[in-house]
């Protein structure tokens, strides 16, 4: 017989509205064996619902979909279902209640911090970034797009762009004549920010990135340069490729698609994750051509396609969330590094990988308290430096 008080929690756990109180019990419940059948039956059940149309709305969905696929750390896909139904019922599960918080880590015999605990000063807390960028114009003139107001920029040539809703959009003159200007928007580290081209092409900057463009495309190719990353939406002109360039001269053909360029000074590789339309990979004297799904990795001058890129998660930054799907440690720091805008220095790094989302709006106290639970913890120190002990 179903528990009457364990199914309304769950229900206000999954609807991520939940009181201190109520947080408190559901956690002692997760640890009761006596709950271990129960949560294994709606844990089943949630696996074979489809919440596709809630997106990002559904995190749980996707996180238990991710189990029963096998994709948290040292399992095997040809192990049954039910096998991960019960690894999810062994596992410790952290949702901070009313913050749009739900982590999940593999249970290992660990002791587990409480993640109700704050774990650094409020006085030394983040607040989380922003929407903002500098518009570095051709002739060198710096506008910063932070807090200004709507209304139109004025550029060197006859184009002009508008400042809309935190959003910068260019307007062609039509004229096919003159010098090819280009303009440059960064973002710092907490700023993220939308640009839509002359051409009509969006592109979505996150933190610490730069997009480099004509104020008007003209000749035979539409060419963008980019670093950090950059989300695009290119609209279609079939007689006139768009090309992003990133910092290893390695480069992105298109003629109308939408896709991330993953360009970091920082990570292992530059990658091109394709959600929609087709795309040419160049890098040297070797291109690969990748499909919607598909994730181009290019290092050293090696390209490497990988089938069934996990999109949700590439694109997550764009839609204000974190996920953290099977993310290790490092890979973790060095988004809230950008994102909050801090220095991460390690005394200790577990080789822990996390699961689950939380929303980019959080400050830095509630994103850490959440993963405050696998032995690694966290300390603020001035500065504006992220210890990992």
């Amino acid at each position: 017989m179903a528990d009457k008080e364990f199914e309304e929690l769950f229900r206000k756990y999954l609807g991520d509205n939940m009181t201190q109180e109520e947080f408190l019990r559901w956690k002692q419940m997760m640890q009761d064996d006596a709950y271990s059948q129960e949560l294994e039956a709606h844990l089943e059940a949630l696996v074979n619902t489809d919440q596709s149309s809630a997106g990002i709305d559904a995190p749980v969905e996707k996180m238990y979909r991710h189990i029963a696929a096998g994709s948290l750390p040292s399992q095997r896909k040809s192990v049954q279902m039910r096998h991960y139904i019960r690894l999810a019922a062994a596992a410790v599960v952290l949702l901070l209640a009313g913050a749009g918080m739900f982590v999940l880590f593999l249970d290992n015999g660990k002791k587990h911090t409480d993640p109700m605990k704050p774990v650094i000063a409020e006085s030394l807390d983040m607040l989380p970034g922003s929407n903002g960028a500098v518009l570095t114009l051709a002739n060198g003139k710096m506008v910063v797009l932070d807090n200004m107001q709507n209304g139109v920029i004025s550029l060197e040539s006859n184009g002009k762009a508008v400042l809309e809703n935190g959003a910068l959009k260019y307007e062609a003159d039509g004229s096919t004549a003159g010098e090819i200007q280009f303009n440059t928007v960064t973002t710092a580290k907490g700023r993220q920010f939308q640009v839509r081209l002359p051409d009509g092409s969006r592109a979505w900057l996150n933190a610490a990135s730069s997009l480099t463009y004509p104020t008007r495309f003209a000749g035979e190719e539409r060419n963008v340069k980019v670093t950090g990353e950059v989300y695009f939406e290119v609209s279609r002109q079939k007689n006139m490729p768009f090309k992003v360039v990133t910092p290893d001269q390695s480069f992105i053909e298109v003629t109308g698609t939408s896709f991330n360029v993953n360009a970091y000074h920082d990570e292992a590789a530059v990658t091109t994750t394709l959600t929609e339309g087709a795309v040419n990979v160049h890098a040297g004297n070797r291109y690969r051509a990748i499909r919607p799904g598909q994730q181009a990795a290019v290092k050293g001058g090696q390209i490497n396609v990988i089938d069934g890129a996990d999109t949700s998660q590439v694109l997550a930054w764009k839609n204000g969330v974190f996920d953290l799907n099977n993310a290790e440690l490092p890979t973790v720091m060095r988004q809230l590094a950008r994102w909050y805008d801090v220095n991460i220095e390690y005394e200790k790094q577990p080789p822990v990988r996390f699961g689950g989302k939380m929303q980019r709006n959080l400050k830095l106290s509630q994103v850490l308290n959440g993963l405050s639970g696998m032995g690694v913890q966290f300390r603020i120190e001035e500065g504006r430096k992220l210890v990992v002990y």
